[in-house]
This record gives structure tokens, C-alpha cells and sequence, in this order.
């Protein structure tokens, strides 16, 4: 099963690490960013949890391009201006 939470402006994927539907409850969302919650094992325990939601590794690419093309943009700029003095 998969969710999402909307944390910061960013939508963050989560999944049942259990994939057994409604095993897995957050109840919310720290005040670190973190989620809250519970899940259910095998054994109908209940276990408390803490996640930290990380970026999927294409939005960790599409943003450390970005900033290339921001450097890259800037240096430009520069060169203009240091070649104009």
C-alpha cells in the first residue's frame, strides 16, 4: 500500500514496509517534519514509529541540475560584467 503526505510545500510518497492494508496508521506530523504513527506486525502487535521522509533519488537529481544550471547562469552573468569593467 502507498500514501502520500504533504510536508513543506512537497508531496512524499510513503509505503507500508508490511503492504497489508490498514496496517500501517500515521497519525501525524512532528513538529522536526517527522512522521508519527503505528503499525501492526504479524502478530497483531502494535509498534510506534518515527519516519524522516527523504526525496526519491530523480528529485535529488533534478534539483543538484538546477543548481548546475544556476551556477552555470551566474558564471555567465559574471564574465559579462567583469568583461564590461
Amino acid at each position: 500500500m502507498q500514501g502520500f503526505v504533504y510536508i513543506g510545500g512537497v508531496f512524499h510518497t510513503v509505503d507500508d514496509p508490511l503492504g497489508v492494508p490498514g496496517s500501517t496508521v500515521i497519525n501525524g506530523v512532528n513538529d522536526l517534519g517527522q512522521l508519527v504513527g503505528f503499525y501492526a506486525d504479524a502478530n497483531d502487535n502494535v509498534i510506534g514509529f518515527v519516519g524522516t521522509p527523504t526525496p526519491e533519488p530523480g528529485t535529488l537529481a533534478l534539483m543538484g541540475s538546477g543548481m548546475l544550471a544556476g551556477l552555470g547562469f551566474l558564471r555567465r552573468k559574471l564574465m559579462r560584467w567583469i568583461l564590461r569593467a
